[in-house]
């Protein structure tokens, strides 16, 4: 495995602090492969996947909007690729 620097490694803890503390459970998240993650109403999971199974080519992303469900959208400094597995 690749080793980080000191200050990536002291900026990684900061962050998993922050994310520890997060104040709710429906929050859940997504990305499309670009440099920010999407926060979404997991509560709606069900409305969600409920577009998806009407529309089986529906994006996932596209299913979160259909359901009014998109809360936030969070810029990162770097690329997050997606990914599945």
């Amino acid at each position: 495995m690749a080793k980080l620097t000191k200050a990536e490694a002291a900026w990684l803890k900061k962050l998993q602090a922050v994310i520890d503390e997060c104040p709710s459970k429906r929050l859940a998240a997504f990305t499309v492969g670009d440099a920010r993650i999407t926060l979404y109403d997991g509560s709606n999971q069900a409305q969600i996947l409920a577009i998806q199974d009407a529309n089986p080519s529906e994006e996932f992303g596209n299913a979160v909007e259909a359901a009014d469900a998109t809360l936030a959208h969070v810029p990162f400094p770097f690329q997050i690729h997606s990914v599945a597995g």
